[in-house]
């Protein structure tokens, strides 16, 4: 009676198979690797659903999917002609799962990856605002003069850098006998960065690039103030302060000045405050280092003894700011350093 048993239920599931899958076909039976067949499959071929069956001529591999009335449907996976053109996941808590690699061809997109990690080749569009976008190439626009900023063909976003003049440092007079006169250092140029959109930035921007400040004079005077650079209103950095000047003394201690600072943009960032300026005796004198730019490129300090006249050392690179002069024991003045220029750059993504 058991046999009999046995047998009945056998015989309903091969019933119902047929009913799922149709008649007897080598795609029926299920296989964890794909199937090699010698021509596309067609809906008279039945297979489990997610069944993969590879065409041997052309490597084109298919997908099993659901049965109804006796018609399988069929997807192409990858290969010439129609297959799959876009996955959609679903929302939610975040999702996990197994390996997936699929390859839309030789010129397509390939996703390889696990869990949540993916790793993709192929041309790969990043969608904005419901528009796919990709950069083809990136751009600069460097500017050490004022000028206009006129965006290159098909630039969709940038990034706008600009760094200011540095501060002049400061002058010496002359010194008395058994005295020193000695200028402190200007500060760095200040700079601001703007991150925006071709919208944002129309057909042109004015571009203004802050002069380095000017040398502070043999008698004593301080040194000049670095210009703002710019872009438009849109990203705005402010020159180094120039350094104090000094006329004689025995003893002499003197601040360096403030550096310029950001005013507007996306991120700011100061200069550095130019080197202290001293004296002592009446025949030892260091001038103020010249402060640093986000570039670097402040002038050295400098250091001497005994009766010498030593001018100060001009700004090296974008927004460095100049050292201070020195003048000891009865010898004539001393101007300071000249500021460097500040420097703004774009650059541009194109599309």
């Amino acid at each position: 009676m058991g046999k009999i048993l046995r047998r009945q239920f056998m015989a309903m599931r091969i019933d119902r198979n047929r009913e799922a899958y149709g008649p007897e076909n080598p795609l029926q039976r299920l296989n964890p690797t794909p199937i090699a067949v010698a021509a596309a499959p067609t809906g008279a071929d039945h297979a489990p659903l997610g069944q993969v069956a590879v065409v041997t001529s052309s490597s084109i591999p298919y997908m099993a999917g659901t049965t109804v009335a006796n018609v399988t449907t069929w997807t192409q996976l990858g290969g010439a002609g129609s297959g799959i053109t876009s996955m959609t996941g679903t929302t939610g808590a975040a999702q996990t799962g197994p390996t997936v690699s699929w390859s839309a061809g030789t010129t397509g997109l390939v996703i390889t990856g696990s869990a949540n990690v993916f790793t993709l080749s192929g041309v790969l569009a990043v969608a904005n605002g419901g528009a796919g976008t990709s950069f083809k190439t990136i751009n600069t626009q460097v500017f050490t003069s004022s000028g206009t900023y006129t965006p290159t063909a098909n630039m969709a976003f940038c990034v706008i850098e600009v760094v200011a003049g540095g501060g002049g440092g400061g002058g010496a007079g002359a010194s008395s006998a058994s005295e020193v006169a000695v200028g402190s250092g200007g500060g760095g140029g200040g700079y601001a960065r703007l991150s925006t959109d071709a919208a944002t930035i129309g057909a042109s921007q004015v571009v203004t690039v802050g002069a380095g400040g000017a040398i502070g004079a043999d008698t004593g005077t301080g040194g000049g103030t670095g210009g703002s650079s710019s872009v438009g209103a849109l990203c705005v950095a402010t020159g180094g302060v120039g350094g104090a000047g000094n006329t004689t003394a025995a003893t002499v201690f003197d601040r360096g000045s403030a550096g310029g600072a950001g005013s507007a943009g996306d991120l700011q960032a100061s200069g550095n405050a130019g080197g202290f300026a001293s004296a002592a005796n009446g025949a030892v004198g260091i001038s103020g280092c010249g402060g640093n730019s986000i570039y670097g490129g402040g002038a050295p300090n400098i250091l001497a003894s005994g009766a010498s006249t030593t001018a100060g050392i001009a700004g090296v690179d974008f927004g460095g700011a100049g050292s201070g002069g020195l003048s000891i024991d009865g010898s004539t003045g001393a101007a300071g350093g000249l500021g460097a220029d500040g420097v703004v750059i774009v650059t541009e993504y194109i599309v």
